[in-house]
């Protein structure tokens, strides 16, 4: 039960701008090594979005080292291990391109999502975000602080094992059809991947009494627009919950 559980902050909306890297390192199901690393991005520019979700900002770096100077240090971790982050597509997308801006070859490796994982493996929440999860699992967490959230992670999988009698991060992965991702080098990669849909996946009906008075919702005579992915209900559902409530359930937004 050997792995490594990734996560990076970015500076701004660049996949080459990490700013902060979080590394926990799993031995025979234990933790062996946390890392915690501020890093100085090529360009030194913090997007306020950014900063808003992390709190990092250019002063909190401008000593740091660069990724290019710290890799030396880290990189045996990486090569040819299973790698693990809660949303692989940013945090392999970030690892890929920081390293290519650095020209510093990428190392071989594998890399399962844990956030892919979740949705197969407790498909009844109504959230899979990595803070939803930690409160429902209780373990510790301090979002968007990149050591945080790489135990988070790490913490995740060995739960996910835990309840499914695995030692075996790859086996569990065969078991709920779930694609570990491989990178064999900076041309040739593959994603990791899941089912499209989650097993066993739960649906709400809505039981509203028959003297139920409609007109002191305050969805009533409201127009209501659902954007994005709905984790409790499926969208139909839903627009049908709005009408039940005096409202009208609208396909797009107008002027």
């Amino acid at each position: 039960m050997n792995f490594v559980a990734l996560d990076f902050e970015t500076a701004n909306e660049k996949r080459n701008s990490a700013c902060a890297l979080g590394l926990t390192v799993i031995r025979d199901g234990a933790v062996e090594k946390s890392i915690y690393q501020l890093i100085r991005p090529r360009e030194l520019r913090f997007s306020h979005w950014n900063v808003k979700v992390h709190g990092i900002t250019a002063e909190d770096v401008i000593d740091a080292p660069t990724l290019d100077s710290f890799w030396p240090e880290i990189a045996g971790l990486f090569e040819t291990q299973l790698i693990v982050a809660h949303n692989t597509s940013f945090d392999i997308s970030v690892l890929r391109h920081s390293l290519h801006a650095c020209s510093i070859p990428i190392p071989r490796l594998s890399y399962l999502c844990t956030l892919q994982l979740s949705r197969q493996i407790w498909p009844q929440l109504i959230s899979h975000k990595l803070n939803y999860l930690a409160m429902f699992h209780g373990i510790s967490l301090d979002h968007h602080h990149a050591g945080s959230d790489s135990y988070a992670a790490a913490s995740l999988l060995l739960r996910a094992l835990q309840e499914n009698n695995h030692v075996c991060p790859r086996k569990l992965a065969v078991k709920f059809n779930l694609t570990i991702g491989e990178i064999f080098s900076d041309q040739n990669w593959t994603p990791s991947s899941a089912p499209r849909s989650r097993p066993n996946s739960t649906k709400i009906e809505l039981e509203i009494p028959v003297d139920f008075d409609s007109t002191v919702h305050p969805l009533n005579g409201k127009n209501v627009v659902f954007t994005g992915k709905l984790e409790t209900f499926e969208r139909e559902s839903a627009q049908q919950i709005v009408k039940q409530f005096g409202g009208t359930a609208k396909t797009s937004v107008s002027s």
